[in-house]
């Protein structure tokens, strides 16, 4: 598995971060629709994955296989191998947020369904700061 940034690594000792599918599903009223759209205005929810985050390829291995290899998903813009998916904006939004490993810091990248992947903050640290992760306890 990919070494996680610090921060993030941080959250999940402190259970700051969704560790199994109840918390997952809780999501859903752990950020407001204002808070989503704030950071990302395409979209109304976002659910962070639950442990182990799996990379593209690994995904391209899986049940999924038939989404990543659609043309709408592009994904000859990534390296599959190294981009590990750790969210989506919930059913239907056919997007997902990743970490992109090509860079000694991954960033945070974003598909945007048919248009592309996008960086939406250049680490984790910055996307955390927008969420205000370090607000959010998880029960």
């Amino acid at each position: 598995m990919k070494k996680l940034p610090r921060e993030l690594r941080k959250l999940i000792d402190c259970k700051q971060w969704p560790l199994n599918g109840e918390q997952f599903s809780s999501q859903s009223e752990v950020f407001s629709k204002d808070t989503v759209k704030k950071i990302f205005p395409e979209e109304e929810q976002l659910f962070f994955s639950t442990l182990p985050f799996m990379t593209v390829a690994q995904l391209l291995k899986t049940s999924e296989k038939r989404y990543w290899q659609s043309p709408p998903v592009k994904i000859e813009e990534i390296e599959p191998e190294n981009t590990l998916v750790i969210a989506d904006f919930g059913m239907g939004a056919d997007t997902a947020l990743a970490f992109d490993y090509r860079f000694e810091e991954p960033k945070v990248i974003k598909l945007i369904y048919n248009k592309g992947w996008v960086t939406v903050a250049e680490n984790f640290r910055e996307l955390s700061e927008k969420l205000e992760l370090r607000k959010i306890i998880w029960a």
